[in-house]
Formats: structure tokens, sequence, C-alpha cells
């Protein structure tokens, strides 16, 4: 009972002292801390997809596809995390306030404004990365488009209200990452299912010739 409690005070100074550290690094290196923790969160997020993936599909032996994992580490490294950074202070001044008024604006202009610009922008890159034909990405953002929306919204508007409501701003993008976990999951499956289409027709095309 004594080295539980003793153990739990342990955990909790440890996680006290980081808490400490990591607010400090977003208040001296806002933009460099903040893309090193989506980075990192990104990559568990889709090697956590690949196994939930493989457990659905089921075929073969499970061997982790390091190149996809860090395709997605690169673009929250490259792109979201700053993108989010300027964004979120931006709506923060643009829109100040706790109350629920100001809240539902700063969510009403992030959810559909910004953002159904933003996932084809990112769904892009990804895809880019990933070799697919310049000509063929904006063919497969229509296809996907809204239900990848469909999905953000019913996500992402409980979680933003939340979000620009209770939390600094400095902790806003920290949020999404965390959050962001079972959206690179779904992000994941979504790619892969585009990738899996056009491979089949391309395919069917050279099978033709």
């Amino acid at each position: 009972s004594k080295k539980k409690l003793s153990s739990t005070a342990g955990a909790g100074k440890i996680f006290s002292s980081f808490q400490l550290w990591y607010s400090h690094q977003l208040d001296v290196r806002p933009i460099f801390t903040k893309c090193a923790s989506a980075g990192i969160v990104a990559g568990f997020g889709n090697l956590l997809a690949q196994r939930l993936m493989w457990d659905t599909d089921g075929k073969g032996q499970f061997v982790i596809d390091w190149k996809q994992a860090g395709r997605f580490v690169v673009i929250n490294i490259i792109f979201v995390a700053p993108c989010l950074h300027h964004w979120y202070n931006w709506l923060s001044a643009a829109m100040p306030g706790k109350s629920i008024a100001p809240v539902l604006k700063r969510v009403f202009v992030d959810e559909f404004i910004f953002t159904p610009v933003y996932v084809p922008t990112f769904m892009g890159l990804l895809w880019s990365f990933e070799g697919n034909k310049f000509e063929d990405i904006p063919h497969m953002i229509r296809e996907e488009w809204l239900n990848i929306m469909i999905f953000d919204w019913c996500v992402y508007i409980p979680v933003q209200f939340f979000n620009f409501r209770y939390n600094p701003v400095k902790y806003q993008v920290l949020v999404m990452n965390l959050v962001g976990v079972g959206w690179s999951c779904f992000i994941s499956w979504r790619a892969q299912r585009q990738n899996d289409k056009n491979t089949s027709i391309e395919r069917e095309e050279d099978e033709g010739k």
C-alpha cells in the first residue's frame, strides 16, 4: 500500500515536472515544440492505424511501413503544426473571449471556413508524398472530401468547442495532436483506400493496353 502510494506520488512528480518543462518550451520555442509534438503523435497515430488496418485485413504477417509513418511525421512537422499554430493564434486575437458567443464564432470559422480548405491540402500533400500522379490527386480529393469532412465535423466541432473555451491557446495544437491519433487512423484508412482504388484502376488500364 505504501509502495503504491510512493510510486503514484513519484509518477505525479514526474508528470508535473514534465508539464512545467513542456509549458516552458511552448513559451520559449512555440513552433519548434509544437512541430516536435505533432510529429511524435502523428507517427504514433499512423503506427496504430497500420496495426488496426492489419487486424481488419488479417492477411500475412504484420510489418510496419516506416515510410508511411514517416510521411505522416514529416507532413505534421512541416505543415500541420506551423499552420495550426498561426491559425489558432490569429483566431484567438481576432475573436477573443471564453464566453459562448466568441467560442462558437471561432468554432464556426474554424470548422466551416478553414477546415474545408485545410483538409484537402493535407490530403493532397499526403497523396503527393505517396507518389500518386499529380493529375489524379484532385479527383481523389473530390471522392474523399465529403466523407472526411463529415467525420471531421462529428469529432472536431465538440472538441474545438472544448479546446477554444477551456484550453489556453498555447496548448490548443497539442489537444488537436492528441485527438489526432484517432484522426490519423481514419485518414490513414481513407488514404489507403484511395491508393488501393488507384492501383486497381492503373492495373486494369495496363491490362487493357
